[in-house]
């Protein structure tokens, strides 16, 4: 029954219009985008607005109960008066708050309590959220979340919400564990491969030592020129012959053989910044880049390094340096790392091990400007303690990644989100062993593998992309939740052309990408030349605008032109 007794709504006041963006996000959406680049590549200021820019504000709402303290109010919010399928929050509090109300739609709300088994009914109020994309989502466990709807487009039709939404991973990629040295010695049918990894260890401290002793004396210590060209020999084996003995026996070769593990030498030259690129890159298949190079006496040389995406750097059989985590830089430069190596009178041979590149196989090697010697030995110092901690690249154990999401998420996803499809743009090697969504059995889960940015003008990017769109096309998916595992690079290039597709305006393609930089995350953000990348193979396209070109890359993939029409009239309001 209703009582006379009346709950006041204080906030949002009667049709008042709230916003769901911070005010740093909307400063920096209001840059141009040459501006926003310079704050993206600015870490450190990345890092001070992260919160700000990924996640949206919770709508506060604030009521008064004078008369009486209830135990429990309860408020609901829905966008009809009657209140049909409304958000509800219970709390002990006169205040709360909700997140994630879609954009540009009038919201009514109610307040009840009950007290000595009498409920009372406020007043229903009323307010407007705010017309500015993106809308952001915020769930516990999921990174990167947004509607990719909300948008007003050039066919004079906004896309809709609620519709698909792109975030990062619902579930971490594939976990691995490698053999330690005094694992290897225990286990018996691995004693080839411990008797190499105790090799490999007894070199690297023999290496420590020695830096050691030129520490006591580093300013006597001879610097010699870098005599690193730009002109390499690669190999590119059949990925089933390299293995971690093959890698070892590296330590043999003193000279560029003939062939390498059953490849013949190819001959690249390096442009003038220092970077190689290899094209029909395989995914784990790894490219040896080797060059022998003179010098005048014993000493030490320096040469800046980059690559996409794991690398090894052995100078005359020793490992001198590895990113077998990954280049971790934003973009792939000669500047990325500084490497210091010991070099002998007379010819050495320089051998850089490049695996899994994002399209390529990208090798950038280059000199740089000397660091003191003493620097130069405290950085290999460093480096050759964290090399001789590492395990041994033979694998232990695999399992499937950990979901990210706790059950109050899933639930969440799916009831009030309503995501029936996970698409998930991962490869095979990131989600081994999965078999379902981390949403459960009950949401579709369609895994379709995507290159990185300039590889979907590949012809497996091609026929990935035609792949996912065509999911895009079936009604019963719908709601759909589509990401990679940092969800920026393949989800980014995939909510860039869908809509662009739709129409949305071309600053807006670029914006929408730039706000993942602000996510904290590994792997971290491929700066603008990995999107330029994409882009410039968009332009190759004929048409006056970006989008006109776009569309001519979707023709290319085999998408006809009534599967856009399709897409278009299920996705615009």
């Amino acid at each position: 029954m209703l009582a006379d007794i009346q709950i006041f709504l204080v906030y949002p006041i009667l049709n008042d219009t709230v916003s769901q963006l911070d005010p740093l996000l909307k400063g920096f959406m209001a840059m141009p985008r040459e501006e926003r680049f310079e704050c993206v590549s600015d870490l450190t200021g990345r890092d001070y607005a992260k919160d700000k820019m990924i996640f949206p504000l919770p709508v506060q709402f604030v009521w008064s109960l004078p008369e009486i303290m209830p135990d429990t109010f309860t408020l609901e919010v829905s966008t009809c008066d009657n209140f049909v399928q409304p958000t509800v929050v219970h709390t002990k509090e006169s205040n709360a708050s909700v997140t994630n109300l879609l954009l540009n739609h009038k919201y009514f709300w109610r307040v009840k309590c009950e007290h000595e088994d009498v409920t009372y009914i406020s007043e229903t109020g009323c307010f407007f959220t705010e017309d500015l994309p993106p809308r952001l989502i915020k769930v516990p466990g999921l990174l990167n979340a947004r509607d990719i709807g909300g948008r007003q487009t050039s066919y004079g039709r906004r896309v809709k919400q609620g519709m698909i939404y792109r975030s990062a991973g619902l579930n971490d990629n594939v976990h691995y564990e490698f053999y330690t040295l005094e694992e290897l010695k225990q286990e018996k049918h691995l004693q080839k491969e411990y008797e190499a990894f105790q090799k490999r260890y007894d070199r690297n401290g023999r290496a420590l030592a020695k830096i050691d002793e030129m520490l006591e004396s580093h300013e006597e210590y001879n610097v010699i020129d870098c005599a690193i060209g730009r002109e390499w020999t690669v190999f590119r084996p059949d990925p089933s012959l390299v293995d971690e003995r093959a890698i070892e026996g590296l330590v043999d070769i003193s000279e560029i053989p003939d062939s390498f593990l059953g490849s013949k030498p190819e001959s690249i030259m390096a442009d003038e910044n220092g970077k190689c690129e290899l094209e029909n890159k395989q995914e784990e298949s790894p490219a040896f880049f080797m060059q022998e190079f003179d010098s005048p006496e014993d000493g030490f040389m320096q040469v800046g390094c980059g690559a996409d995406w794991f690398w090894e750097f052995r100078v005359n059989g020793i490992k001198i340096f590895d990113k077998l985590d990954g280049n971790e830089k934003p973009g792939v430069r000669a500047d990325n790392y500084r490497v210091n190596f010991p070099v002998k009178k007379g010819k050495n041979l320089l051998v850089v091990t490049v695996k899994s590149g994002s399209f390529k196989w990208v090798w950038c090697c280059k000199p740089l400007p000397f660091h003191k010697p003493g620097e130069l030995l405290k950085h290999m110092k460093i480096n050759a303690v964290r090399v001789m901690n590492q395990p041994s690249m033979i694998m232990k154990s695999r399992e499937p990644g950990k979901t990210r999401l706790s059950e109050e998420s899933v639930r969440y996803l799916k009831e009030e989100l309503g995501i029936k499809t996970d698409i998930d743009l991962r490869s095979d090697m990131e989600t081994w062993k999965m078999t379902e969504s981390p949403l459960g059995t009950d949401a579709e889960w369609f895994r379709q593998s995507l290159p990185f940015y300039a590889g979907m003008a590949s012809e497996e990017g091609k026929a990935g992309f035609a792949n996912v769109f065509r999911a895009f096309l079936e009604k019963e998916k719908y709601p759909l939740i589509m990401h990679c595992i940092g969800g920026k690079d393949r989800t980014g290039a995939i909510a860039m052309i869908a809509k662009s597709i739709l129409g949305v305006d071309e600053d807006e393609l670029f914006l929408d990408w730039e706000i993942s930089a602000f996510v904290e995350y590994d792997p971290p953000f491929m700066y603008k030349n990995k999107l330029i990348r994409l882009v410039d193979e968009f332009l190759k396209y004929p048409g006056e605008t970006l989008r006109e070109k776009i569309l001519q890359y979707v023709y290319d993939t085999g998408i006809t032109p009534e599967e856009v029409e399709t897409f278009r009239e299920l996705m615009l309001e």
